[in-house]
């Protein structure tokens, strides 16, 4: 009967991660996100979405650009 060797990893040595800036500093501090919904027809729904892609935005950015001026 042969006998198996084990064989072990050693783990990569961990190197210092380069600093980034964050993007954060873009966003505005003093209004910070929260969750919000609305409710619409399945319908409404659909064009919306229609005219989301074709505004090339996800549907949330596409409503508060239509609402927001």
């Amino acid at each position: 009967m042969k006998a198996i060797k084990a064989t072990t990893k050693k783990a990569a040595a961990k190197k210092p991660a380069d600093k980034t800036t964050r993007k954060t500093a873009t966003k505005k501090a003093e209004l910070p996100s929260k969750s919000h919904s609305i409710s619409c027809d399945d319908v409404t729904w659909g064009k919306i979405q229609v005219l989301a892609k074709k505004a090339g935005m996800n549907v949330s950015k596409y409503i508060i650009s239509k609402l927001v001026k």
